[in-house]
């Protein structure tokens, strides 16, 4: 995130993509969780419909 911080950014826009960041990451724990089996499939399903409803307008 350093790399952000020399680009002209609104505080705002900072903080909107340090989310998107952060969710990216958790997504990403998520599937080697899934991988590992430490997480059901259906608790895998969940998480990842709670990010996609989040992101649904990207897309």
């Amino acid at each position: 995130m350093e790399n952000l911080s020399q680009l002209d950014l609104a505080p705002k826009e900072m903080d909107q993509i340090q989310s998107v960041v952060n969710d990216l990451v958790k997504a990403q724990q998520l599937l080697d969780r899934s991988i590992r089996e430490e997480i059901s499939p259906n608790e895998f399903l969940q998480a990842a419909s709670h990010l996609k409803d989040r992101y649904q307008h990207f897309f």
